[in-house]
């Protein structure tokens, strides 16, 4: 968990400040994902997983595009999904990337309440919805059923 959380932390970061997810830190952490999944005989599963994740990443930028007519997603962050998909898999990845997208959304609607017309990265929300991930796992498939289900 270290070796993703770390350089997705990194990347969190540079994201914020400068608008940009270097390939020196991203591609690296990929590679190092599908070396660490190889040894623990997950190589395939975190390939189609990440490739997956990494076209979704494409469709959402292609819909941004589209419906608002300027840059809703940036180069890196289909690149970002395929990296967090070699760890996150299946439910669980959509689970973190809605954390994520409701961390932004309401980061974005407070932003655009208070007037100020900002970039907003997606990167430091796709950082906090993994940490979010990762301090509910051993329980959130019951805290999901708990909120949504009263089960």
């Amino acid at each position: 968990m270290i070796l993703y959380t770390y350089p997705l932390m990194i990347m969190a970061f540079i994201d914020y400040e400068t608008g940009y997810i270097y390939d020196v830190i991203l591609f690296p952490s990929l590679y190092a994902a599908f070396i660490i999944s190889f040894v623990n005989n997950h190589l395939v599963e975190s390939l189609l997983y990440s490739f997956l994740a990494f076209i979704f990443g494409l469709f959402l930028r292609w819909l941004g595009k589209t419906l608002f007519k300027k840059e809703a997603l940036g180069e890196g962050d289909p690149y970002v999904f395929a990296l967090m998909a070699v760890y996150i898999r299946d439910f669980d990845l959509l689970f973190t990337l809605f954390l994520s997208f409701f961390s932004g959304s309401i980061v974005g609607l407070f932003l655009v309440f208070k007037k100020k017309s900002k970039y907003l990265p997606l990167l430091p929300y796709l950082f906090l919805g993994t940490f979010i991930y990762y301090l509910l796992y051993p329980n959130h498939y019951y805290l999901i059923h708990k909120i949504f289900f009263n089960e």
